[in-house]
Order: structure tokens, then C-alpha cells, then sequence
């Protein structure tokens, strides 16, 4: 141990300059200053004493080089620097003769537990927590117990920690890239309540508070259980409005503000009268007072309920289930008071327009689609991934946008109701589901579409977490045609553009679906609109075997043990989702008339009802696509034996074969170039 005199420096970090008589040394041996700490104490015994352990920069002491012109004394004394705030952390002041010594063979720290001096450290942790990750090791070294730590941010914030144990807890521990920090949050105490923010939380109780009504087949919930007309709502409601189990409340809904804008969409999905009958129903309660409403107006009228309410875990927050309700549906947003709300003045307007439009139908989600298995996890796991990382950005958004394309009778449409069906009964997303048929509106003037997209945001906005599936795009944006004004589709498609970034602000999921991206205008398809692009691809050969085997066992008519499910997908090569089916329906009525005709009590499926079902059939993809069928054959062709090969083994076989040569390990001839001559005369 020797003695030094402290001198500041801003070296803003938890590291010294030592003086040159030990610098000297230690550079002079290699030794590294990752491997050494600086014992540092002052002379004072008792209660007074005080020590540190602190890390090396690797430099000298500048100052140091005075006491080689000074005379005796303290002036004679090595200086060793170390920055003023760190100074003022340990308790030493400048100025200060403390003992200095150098600790080898130090043991390397598994991990450190700290916590913050104040609420102020921990909440600019909490603004610069990577900062402090990456830079830690250049401004800390060496780790104590009960020894604080300090950390700069850009040389400009200071951040405080205190060490409150180590593994292992022998003493001191050097810090290394493989040492685990772990720092306890040190949040604000909340003020007082005031008297105004007590009368603030009454108000707001006897008001209520709005909450989404989600569907009761979401949750494993035994309506048997409860009362006819009941409420269930997470137990976090029930406290903010100082509710226990079984009191009353009053739950009143909420219409959607989408009257003004359907007024504007001509092509609305809606019936064609219903926004006139609403409008001619309007009554202003403040200036016609006197003028009686009759009794199919006053049922149409918003009703107000009570119901018993009770807690249960099975509820997120800010949602409820409700029992029996005659007149509040599934995702409307109700509020529930305490007392019953005061009647406003203002707009009446009739319970169907209350509804929210566009809500996907029930018999939608009921769809049963088979062989689209592989598709409809991929889309599934795509938004969940999507939607979960979202609700753990802080003040983000991580709004998922898909394009599901496919052709004619691949069941685009019903893999993405499948795909909203299940997004709407997962219980950790609970995501409201709307279905917008573009091609409705692919007609629509600019003003309409306008309007719509703003109705669409609203609605998004409303029933917040919301996936918006838009069916049929390739109608509303497709590509330019020569008898279309192309400055008319060009404004829809930045339109269209537009608003999917506004959906994407406020995080709502989309779901488009589509023919192909090369049927979509070039400002949609080209300008990374979607965040994600799935293709529907033919299903091959086992798949159609699958397939259609699924749509036999559906059948009314059970099929013999004569059926080859692999021969008829082989005779089914480049056929769809849907031209299976119609396939199968087709073979169900042949097979119906072989019955009737042979006065057999039961109707089987057979191979000769599928060879009968296929002569005529058209797959949708070929439907209005004018095809020609040659009648020449290879025996009115004379001569060019050679020729005749080439093409056989190029064309013909490839495609008669598909199975042997799909296996065949070698690279086959894949095109040729067929010139012809005329006769060659000698």
C-alpha cells in the first residue's frame, strides 16, 4: 500500500489514472487493465473509514508529473485521478491523502443484483437501457457490495446504482461480458389521493365505464349456472365501480358513429333504404317535444337493462359477457353504471342502425373447407405472432397486413373467414372480425370511396382489436384496362393505399384476398404495401386424394370398396379445392340416376360414376377459355420417325407419365427447337 494525494478529472466513469510509479510497472509487465482492480481507502479509523474498488483506465495520472519539481511534504505525494461525481458517491474529497493498493486474481462475477439510488436513476434507465447494456464494461470494471455504481449517459447523464449482492459474495468480483446484471425497479410512491381526484373517481363511478361485449362461446363459460340475465366481467370492473358479486347494474349501449358516412356510399352493403328510413325517423327531442313517438318506435328505441353482475377470471380486461340480452349484441361497446345514465338530448335513432355493419355472418365461420389445413395455420400463426408482438410493443404498432391470393375455386374466401373464425375465439386476442365484399364497390365515385374508407376506419377503431377482411381486391384495384379511365383508377389505388396505412396506424390487421399480385394495379403491387404475400397453390396429388376422400364421407351416399382415391386424383391433375367438389357433386347425381334407373333402395358412389362425371366437366380455371382439340394422329403422319420420337419423349410422355418421370434422377430434355426443310432434291 502507498499513499497518494486524490486529484478530480472528468473522466466520467467508475475507472482512476493511477500515478506513474505504478503505471510504470504494470505497463511494463503487460499487464491488462481489464484484470486489475484499485483498492483505494483513507486514513481515517473507526466509523470514519471509508474504501472503494474501482477499475483501471489503463492510463497515468497527468498530474502526477508535478511532484517531481515540487519540494517535500504532501507536494512530494503521487496523485491518482477519479472523477468528481464518483468522488462525491464514495465520500472523498479532493484534496484527500488515501492509501492506494492493486488487487490481482480477482474472481469474475456470475452475477450482480442492484438497484437504483432514486426513481430518477430507474426511469432514465428505463429511456437508455441498451445504451447502458453495450457500455457498461467500458465504465465499470470492478463490482462490491454495498458499493455504488455509476454509469454516464453520452458523458451527459449520470445514472446511480447500489450493489446489494453478488455470486459469488466473497468480496469483491471483476465484471466480464459473461457476468449477468440484474437491476430491481425502483418505482415512484403515488401521491395522495386529493379531494378532488376522490370526487373525480365518485363521478366516474356513478357514470360508469365502457367495456366490449364479446361472445360467450369465446370462453369455457357454463350458462347454466347463472341467472337468466346476468353479467360477467373481470374482476378489475367490478372494483372501479365498488361492485360485489350479484348487485345490479345498468348496461346501456353504445351506437357506432357510422350514420353520417353511409349516407355518402351509394353501393353501401347495408339495404338500399335503410340510411332514408333512418333519416326520416330522426327526431330532435329539443325542438319537437310535443310530438308522441308510436309503439314500433318506441321498441325500436335503444334499451336499457339491468343485470346482475359477477366476477370471473376467464376475462380480460375492460370486456364482458353478457346472458340473455335481448337487445345488446356481440362486440358492441355498452356502458355499465351504477345508476341508471341520464337521458340526453340530441338524435334518437332506431335499434338496427345501432348494429355494427359489417360484422362477419355466422354462416361464414361455419364454412367447412377441406385440404386447406397447411393454409389456414400459416395465416393463423402470421396474425397471432403479429398481434401478440403488438401488445408488448411500449407505444408501437405492429400492425400485420396480409394478401391471400388464389385463383378461381381455391377457397380464398373461406380459408380467411377460417383464418377470422379462429383469430375471433382465441382468448388471448379476441379480435372482432370484418368482412368488406370490395367488388360491391368497384362502381363507387370518389366521394363514395372516400366515405367508405373512412367508415371502414371507424369501425376499425371501434371494435378495436379488429381484423378487416377485403374480399374480391382485385376487382376494386385491379390493373388498367383500355376501355378504363386510368386516372380514375390510379386515384383509387393511392386511395387504396391510403388507407391501409391508416389501418396500420391504428393497429388494425388486414386480410385481403385476391386473384394474384399481377392482377392488382401496379401502385399496390409494386409499392410493398403488404407485409406478407400467401399463395394458394394447387393441391398435388395426395392432397386431391385427401381431399376427395373428405368430400365422399360428407356424401349422402357411402362409397363401395371398389373407390381408388389415388387413381381419381390421378385423373384429376390441375383441379381446385372447388372443381373437387363440384366433381364429387357431380358423380353424387350420376350415381343417384344409375340407382334409379336399376331400382336399387341405395345410392353408392362408384368408379363408373366418377368416369361419367367427368366427361364434360370443365375446371373453373378453364371455364370460358375457348379450347381446341386436334383430330390429327400420329399414324396420318408419314415418315420422320426420328422426329416423332423426340416429340414423344419431350412432350408426350413427361406428361402421360408424370409419377415415373417425376422420380427419374437424371436431367431430362426440356425443350427443342423443330425447323422444317422441304424436301432435299439430289
Amino acid at each position: 500500500m502507498r499513499r497518494v494525494k486524490l486529484k478530480y478529472s472528468p473522466l466520467h466513469s467508475s475507472l482512476v489514472n493511477l500515478p506513474l510509479s505504478v503505471y510504470g510497472p504494470l505497463v511494463s509487465t503487460g499487464v491488462r487493465p481489464q484484470a486489475v482492480s484499485v483498492h483505494l481507502s483513507n486514513l481515517v479509523k473507526g466509523s470514519g473509514h471509508k474504501s472503494a474498488y474501482l477499475g483501471w483506465t489503463g492510463l497515468a495520472s497527468a498530474s502526477s508529473t508535478a511532484r517531481w519539481g515540487s519540494k517535500g511534504g504532501d507536494e512530494s505525494l503521487d496523485t491518482v485521478e477519479v472523477d468528481p461525481q464518483l468522488c462525491a458517491s464514495l465520500g472523498f474529497n479532493e484534496g484527500d491523502v488515501l492509501e492506494l493498493g492493486l488487487v490481482h486474481n480477482l474472481p469474475v462475477a456470475k452475477s450482480v443484483s442492484t438497484e437504483p439510488l432514486t426513481p430518477d436513476d430507474w426511469e432514465i434507465l428505463e429511456l437508455h437501457a441498451q445504451y447502458v447494456e453495450d457500455n457498461l464494461l467500458s465504465q465499470v470494471r470492478v463490482a462490491a457490495n454495498d458499493q455504488h455504481i455509476l454509469v454516464w449517459i453520452m458523458g451527459k447523464n449520470l445514472i446511480r446504482f447500489r450493489v446489494s449482492s453478488m455470486d459469488p459474495d466473497k468480496g469483491p468480483c471483476l465484471l466480464s461480458t459473461d457476468t449477468e446484471l440484474i437491476i430491481a425497479p425502483k418505482q415512484r410512491k403515488p401521491p395522495p389521493p386529493s379531494k378532488e381526484s376522490i370526487e373525480s373517481d365518485r363521478a366516474a363511478r356513478a357514470s360508469g365505464i365502457i367495456v366490449r361485449v364479446v361472445p360467450m362461446e369465446n370462453y369455457p363459460i357454463d350458462a347454466s349456472t347463472y341467472s337468466p340475465l346476468c353479467a360477467l366481467a373481470p374482476p378489475s370492473t367490478l372494483e372501479t365501480l365498488s361492485l360485489k358479486d350479484g348487485q345490479q347494474v345498468y348496461i346501456q349501449r353504445q351506437s357506432p358513429p357510422v350514420l353520417d358516412l353511409t349516407r355518402e356510399i351509394k353501393h353501401y352493403q347495408g339495404s338500399s333504404n335503410s340510411t332514408s328510413k333512418v333519416s326520416a325517423r330522426i327526431k330532435l327531442k329539443d325542438r319537437i317535444t310535443a310530438t308522441p313517438m308510436n309503439q314500433a318506435e318506441e321498441e325500436s328505441k335503444p334499451q336499457l337493462s339491468t343485470y346482475s353482475i359477477f366476477a370471473t377470471d376467464l376475462l380480460p380486461r375492460n370486456q364482458i359477457v353478457l346472458l340473455g340480452s335481448p337487445n345488446i349484441r356481440s362486440w358492441d361497446l355498452a356502458r355499465v353504471s351504477i345508476k341508471p345514465p341520464q337521458t340526453s338530448t340530441g338524435i334518437e335513432l332506431p335499434s338496427q342502425e345501432l348494429n355494427i355493419p359489417f360484422l362477419l355472418p355466422l354462416a361464414m365461420k361455419n364454412l367447412n373447407f377441406v385440404g386447406v389445413d397447411s393454409i389456414v395455420s400459416e395465416c393463423t400463426r402470421f396474425f397471432q405472432h403479429s398481434l401478440l408482438a403488438q401488445k408488448t410493443l411500449l407505444g408501437g404498432s405492429n400492425a400485420s397486413q396480409l394478401l391471400l391470393c388464389g385463383g378461381k375455386g381455391s377457397g380464398k374466401t373461406g380459408i380467411a373467414t377460417t383464418v377470422a373464425a379462429r383469430l375471433e375465439k382465441d382468448p388471448q386476442l379476441c379480435i372482432c372480425p370484418l368482412y368488406i365484399d370490395m367488388s360491391r364497390y368497384s362502381e363507387e365515385a370518389l366521394a363514395g370511396i372516400r366515405a367508405l374508407f373512412s367508415l371502414l376506419v371507424r369501425l376499425a377503431i371501434w371494435c378495436k382489436p379488429t381484423i378487416l377482411i377485403l374480399d374480391n381486391v382485385h376487382y376494386f384495384v385491379g390493373v388498367e384496362t383500355e376501355h378504363t379511365e386510368s386516372s380514375k383508377s390510379t386515384r383509387i389505388a393511392e386511395l387504396f393505399v391510403k388507407f391501409l396505412y391508416s389501418l396500420r396506424a391504428h393497429s388494425a390487421s388486414v386480410l385481403a384476398i385476391a386473384e394474384g399480385t399481377s392482377s392488382l394495379n401496379k401502385i399496390v403491387s409494386t409499392g410493398h404495401t403488404f407485409s406478407k404475400v400467401i399463395n394458394i397453390k394447387t393441391p398435388d396429388k395426395s392432397a386431391r386424394a385427401t381431399i376427395l376422400k373428405q368430400f365422399v364421407e360428407i356424401a349422402d351416399a357411402p362409397p363401395t370398396r371398389g373407390l381408388n382415391y389415388v387413381s381419381l386424383a390421378t385423373k384429376t391433375e390441375g383441379y381446385s379445392a372447388q372443381d373437387l367438389k363440384d366433381f364429387t357433386d357431380r358423380a353424387l347425381h350420376k350415381a343417384t340416376i344409375r340407382t334409379a334407373d336399376a331400382n336399387v333402395p341405395e345410392v353408392s358412389l362408384e368408379m363408373c360414376d366418377f368416369d361419367a362425371a367427368q366427361e364434360g366437366f370443365t375446371p373453373l380455371s378453364l371455364r370460358d377459355v375457348k379450347l381446341q382439340k386436334s383430330e390429327v394422329e400420329w399414324a396420318d403422319i408419314g415418315g420422320l420417325q426420328e422426329t416423332r420420337r423426340i416429340l414423344c419423349e419431350t412432350l408426350e410422355w413427361p406428361t402421360k407419365y408424370a409419377a415415373i418421370f417425376a422420380k427419374c434422377p437424371l436431367r431430362l430434355r426440356s425443350g427443342f427447337v423443330l425447323v422444317v426443310m422441304g424436301p432435299v432434291l439430289s
